[in-house]
């Protein structure tokens, strides 16, 4: 499984260019998302998207998300690995958490959240779950992701 995580990992960073824009139209609102990459803590490249909504012709910032992102403290490697999809009205975020050390952190595996578009164009937080390895989905209480203006 791990495998198949770095290599999708890898194909996320080969696909985006640095500063890459994307448009996408949810409730008649436009949202601009523009890829990046950053060096990280431990001397890898992270990608992360910025994610706007257009309001009178000007960019306004809402959230960053991380597609992969790289770090590690004295005990462990961590890898973050992120993915952002629409559908229908709704901005789905998940991100996979994986560790290199049998000793594992007490960390969740996964993260969902789930952002509604209303009518006027702002993002509403409907679910934000994480979930441990053979555990149930309970919500998250982690305020080091983004939270939506």
């Amino acid at each position: 499984m791990k495998i198949y995580l770095t290599f999708f990992a890898l194909f996320l960073f080969g696909q985006f260019a640095f500063g890459q824009n994307d448009t996408v139209v949810i409730n008649n609102t436009t949202f601009i998302t523009t890829r990046k990459t950053r060096e990280n803590s431990v001397g890898t490249k992270d990608t992360l998207i910025l994610l706007y909504r257009l309001e009178n012709g000007k960019r306004k910032y809402l959230l960053t998300h991380y597609l992969y992102a790289k770090d590690a403290d004295c005990n462990n490697v961590f890898t973050d690995i992120g993915t952002m999809t629409v559908r229908n009205d709704s901005l789905i975020f998940m991100k996979h958490y994986l560790q290199t050390k049998k000793n594992r952190d007490p960390i969740p595996e996964w993260r969902k959240q789930i952002y509604k578009v209303t009518s006027t164009g702002k993002l509403m937080l409907l679910y934000d779950k994480s979930k441990k390895r053979n555990f149930n989905w309970v919500n998250s209480n982690y305020n080091d992701d983004h939270k939506a203006n």
